[in-house]
């Protein structure tokens, strides 16, 4: 399997000039392994546990590159809308 590369820092730069956007757009990649995330240049790992949106928050206003498991996650709605848990039907339900 070939890996492509992208200008992500190009493509962030050319989405806020486009959109005019108030914060910085942010990707997310998921990682088989702990250790693959943890190889990440400058990566942040949470010393408490939060919810999705507040690390969304830390990647997008402060800039930084941010790893998580679903043990860094508050609970099952945190981990499920980014597909950390399943959406069962219970979930499903509210």
């Amino acid at each position: 399997m070939r890996e492509e590369k992208f200008d992500l820092a190009g493509m962030a730069a050319e989405l806020n000039n486009l959109l005019r956007l108030k914060t910085t757009v942010i990707g997310m990649k998921m990682f088989a392994r702990v250790d693959e995330m943890t190889a990440i240049p400058k990566i942040r790992r949470p010393s408490a546990v939060h919810t999705t949106d507040q690390i969304v928050s830390m990647a997008s206003r402060l800039g930084w590159t941010v790893g998580i498991t679903a043990d860094d996650l508050v609970g099952a709605q945190c981990r499920a809308v980014i597909g950390l848990a399943p959406q069962d039907e219970n979930w499903l339900a509210g």
